[in-house]
């Protein structure tokens, strides 16, 4: 089967399991979870490595990706895409993947939040913050998430896994750190450096 009908039929996937996936009691929404996370009813596809993508920060394109970079005692991720948006689910892809292994995982629910900030980093900090949050009072993980404009503001759907299934490989995040927080863009697209501490 080719990466297009893998697609599709990940697509149809979704349609199918819209209706029996849990949404999180309390929410601001019971509406369905949105298509771009079909994927995640399936195993997850992870971003081709850094190397392979080249750095959308150093090119001459706004590529998609993330990386971690060495950073004494902490962990700091760097991540860049064409919107604000892809670069938020990037940043929080990015530094799941520094901890856990997620290539075969699979969402077991999803959750909604509303979530805004007085500035981009603020904004940033704040959908890590939950992440962080979610992990703490869920015992899930991410694997996907869409991330989506609301005015000042965002709304997330995080496709969510047991964090007992995953593998992990590094130091668990405790906090998201403000010291050489970076977000913003230029002509070349978004990007942002965020250090976290564990």
């Amino acid at each position: 089967m080719s990466g297009r009908d893998e697609r599709l039929a990940q697509r149809e996937a979704l349609r199918r399991a819209e209706a029996r996936l849990p949404t999180e009691r309390g929410s601001t929404s019971e509406s369905a979870l949105p298509r771009y996370l079909g994927a995640a009813l399936n195993p997850v596809e992870r971003p081709r490595p850094h190397s392979e993508l080249g750095s959308g920060m150093s090119s001459g394109h706004a590529r998609r990706g993330h990386r971690t970079v060495a950073h004494t005692a902490d962990l700091r991720v760097e991540a860049w895409a064409p919107s604000r948006e892809l670069c938020i689910a990037e940043a929080v892809l990015g530094i799941v993947a520094a901890f856990v292994d997620t290539s075969s995982a699979r969402a077991v629910s999803a959750r909604r939040r509303r979530l805004d900030g007085g500035s981009d980093e603020d904004l940033l900090v704040a959908v890590l913050n939950e992440v962080i949050y979610l992990m703490d009072s869920t015992q899930e993980i991410p694997v996907d998430l869409d991330v989506t404009p609301r005015g000042d503001a965002v709304d997330v759907w995080f496709a969510m896994t047991d964090a007992g299934e995953l593998t992990q490989v590094g130091a668990v995040p405790k906090g998201v750190s403000l010291h050489e927080l970076r977000f913003g863009h230029d002509r070349r697209g978004w990007s942002c450096s965020v250090t976290l501490d564990v």
